[in-house]
């Protein structure tokens, strides 16, 4: 406690003055004459102690008024920021959480606007000397500098609301080292206002490092509870997509409110036509699968939407997605004398399958770039030119399926198997085999047996090579024998797939070129190397796109368009054999359906999705703040009302660097007046 006039202290010498009226206060009696005062002798005893002792009370009520008295008008006050006596700048902070979930309604309107309301009170609060910074989920570059009360008056006006969303702990963060870097060799303090609706899922304050330097001002806004259902993500059943083929489309939907639905309409679209229709039940606080079937009837990129009606929260009513249906899969078949009758009979005169067939030895490197899958069909050895152009084919998208020759050179297919990280041989085994174990779960028998067959006829096999089974294995198994020797397995890179035989799929090795379980295999690892473009991607969290398509060539400028939105971007892209690099920053802000152009001509779909995050609508109350600071052992954060009025007072408190105590002395000297006044009545009344 300090005293703004302290010389006002010397008064309390006149504590002296009762305390020698109490001393030389004699009193002087009248006689009184009785009979016998034998029978008054103890009650004049017993009188003259409660009279002293209520003498005593009074000096000390008397003594105690006088120094409530004399401290109140030397102006007693508690210096607040007596910890921040060596600080030079004292920056005041505001942020604005402008995500999509402030567009609720409280009683008292939109949250947002409130939100806006109160930061201008904030402001205003202040002088107009006051240097501030603000900050909203976007982390403009304009926002990264000290501004002065008129600016960020602008800045405040001119939020919007964002798909960006930014966790408190990254909002703090960002401060502290923008104004770490801005005050480098300044010691600063921090009094830093958070508006927002503390949503659960960005309210870290676990992560949250205190600063003594930094004042924590927590305002929070909540709305009306709210009922919410959105779509959470997409995936179609099966990895390939084909023309004329019926796809399932399994949709997760989440409700995160208190109430059950029935009968919910949902809606397909593709490129603007409705496709499918369907209907679901929700119960409160769940979530679920359903599926959607449909038949693709286009080719090319396809524009994909899902659409629910739900109110009052909008913005995860709709669910973005594309995916594109090629022409032709086309395969090259690379032997080193005949072609593989078997193979080539499959893929002949069906109209999704282009099969080229080359002979390793006149094989045009150019050309292989254009190719979905490559089969390398019983060549016994490969230069070390051509498996480094396997490896670049395989990173740049591509499929391969590799089927060893049993004359083949061990260290050469070693040599490819080691390129590609997969499990190399260990000899050729000639003992006769069979096949003991079919993955029935691999993507590339979905659909295919209606039911398995305890006891099944699979194929037999001579000679296969017998494989090492290391504790790194990335390797899928396919097929195994009844030995528990790896026949088929299968890598699974970025964009593409690599398949690996251990045994030759010729017929006088094995019947599984006759045998029924062939067809299904080779056909649908041809079928799921399609290009495998991811469906959709979020705002804000995706910086890097890799998108496997036709090769560009030289130096092409492309574009990311969309029509509704009116927007055109020219994004930074490297392009290279059938894949395309696209680094985002924050450009796209908007959900929807985009292309990715090249001289008008479309090269590849873009879905954008808002960040289902924001759909969770479930908020922290102010007394789970408070618990949370507890926990966390926040110093100096401490939290405001967001009843505009009472900010206002709290600003005001806020805003002076002192508590002054002297209305609590004033209040105290007249108790203690009061009191000596009911110990004088008490004592003429005995």
């Amino acid at each position: 406690m300090t005293f703004l006039y302290p010389n006002f202290l010397w008064a309390l010498f006149l504590i002296i003055i009762p305390i020698i009226i109490h001393l030389f206060n004699f009193r002087f009696h009248k006689t009184i004459y009785f009979s016998n005062i034998r029978f008054l002798e103890n009650l004049k005893n017993e009188s003259h102690s409660k009279s002293r002792l209520k003498q005593i009370l009074i000096l000390i009520s008397r003594i105690l008024f006088l120094i409530s008295l004399v401290t109140a008008f030397s102006f007693p006050y508690i210096d607040k920021n007596k910890e921040y006596k060596n600080i030079e700048e004292k920056i005041v902070s505001i942020y604005i959480d402008n995500s999509f979930s402030m567009n609720a309604e409280s009683v008292n309107g939109n949250i947002f606007d409130a939100a806006k309301e109160r930061a201008k009170l904030i402001v205003n609060s202040f002088d107009n000397n006051q240097k501030f910074t603000f900050i909203n989920n976007q982390l403009e570059a304009k926002h990264r500098n000290i501004t002065n009360k008129e600016q960020i008056l602008k800045f405040i006006n001119n939020t919007d609301l964002s798909a960006k969303r930014k966790s408190i702990s990254e909002i703090i963060d960002f401060q502290t080292q923008f104004l770490n870097d801005e005050f480098k060799n300044t010691k600063f303090l921090n009094n830093s206002f958070l508006i927002s609706d503390f949503q659960k899922n960005i309210s870290d304050f676990q992560k949250i490092k205190s600063d003594s330097n930094l004042i924590l001002n927590i305002i929070p806004l909540a709305g009306n509870k709210l009922n919410n259902i959105y779509i959470d993500s997409v995936w179609f059943e099966s990895p390939e997509r084909r023309f004329n083929k019926v796809e399932t489309l399994n949709v997760k939907i989440t409700n995160t409110g208190t109430e059950t639905y029935e009968n919910i309409p949902i809606k397909l679209l593709i490129n603007n036509k409705q496709k499918a229709v369907s209907n679901f039940n929700i119960d409160e606080k769940s979530t679920i699968n359903i599926q959607i079937n449909f038949t693709n009837t286009e080719k090319g990129n396809l524009n994909a939407k899902l659409e629910i009606t739900d109110y009052p929260i909008s913005f995860d009513n709709s669910f973005y997605f594309n995916y594109h249906i090629i022409n032709k899969i086309q395969i090259l078949l690379l032997a080193n004398n005949n072609e593989n009758k078997f193979i080539k009979a499959l893929f002949e005169n069906k109209i999704d399958f282009l099969l080229d067939y080359s002979n390793i030895t006149n094989l045009k490197t150019s050309d292989i770039s254009k190719y979905q899958l490559i089969i390398l069909d019983e060549i016994e050895n490969f230069s070390s030119g051509f498996i480094q152009l396997i490896k670049e084919y395989i990173n740049n998208g591509g499929n391969l399926l590799f089927i060893p020759n049993q004359n083949g050179d061990l260290i050469n297919y070693n040599e490819l198997l080691s390129s590609l990280n997969a499990e190399k041989f260990q000899y050729l085994d000639t003992n006769k085999t069979q096949i003991g174990l079919i993955e029935y779960q691999h993507f590339i028998y979905n659909g295919v047996f209606n039911k398995q067959t305890e006891k099944p006829i699979l194929p037999e096999i001579k000679r296969h090579f017998k494989k090492t089974n290391s504790a790194l294995n990335f390797e899928k198994v396919i097929l195994k024998s009844v030995n528990d020797d790896i026949l088929l397995s299968q890598l699974n890179f970025e964009k593409s797939n690599v398949y690996i035989f251990s045994f030759p799929i010729n017929q006088t090795n094995s019947n599984f070129v006759i045998h029924p379980l062939f067809v299904p295999t080779i056909y649908n690892i041809a079928a799921y190397s399609l290009e495998n473009n991811k469906l959709y991607y979020v705002i804000g969290k995706e910086k890097n796109i890799n998108l496997s398509t036709k090769k560009l060539d030289g130096d092409q400028i492309l574009h990311i368009k969309n029509s509704e939105n009116n927007f055109d971007f020219i994004p930074n892209t490297v392009n290279s054999k059938n894949n395309i690099k696209i680094t985002m920053l924050d450009e796209i802000t908007k959900e929807g359906n985009y292309f990715l152009t090249n001289n008008g001509d479309t090269i590849s779909g873009l879905s954008f999705n808002y960040d289902r995050k924001e759909s969770e609508v479930y908020f922290y109350t102010n007394d789970e703040i408070l618990n949370l600071i507890k926990q966390n052992k926040l110093i100096n954060t401490q939290i405001l009302s967001s009843k505009q009025d009472n900010l206002n007072s709290e600003l005001n408190e806020l805003k002076n660097e002192r508590t002054d105590l002297w209305k609590i002395f004033i209040i105290l000297s007249l108790l203690f007046l009061v009191i000596e006044i009911l110990l004088i009545k008490l004592i003429k009344n005995n």
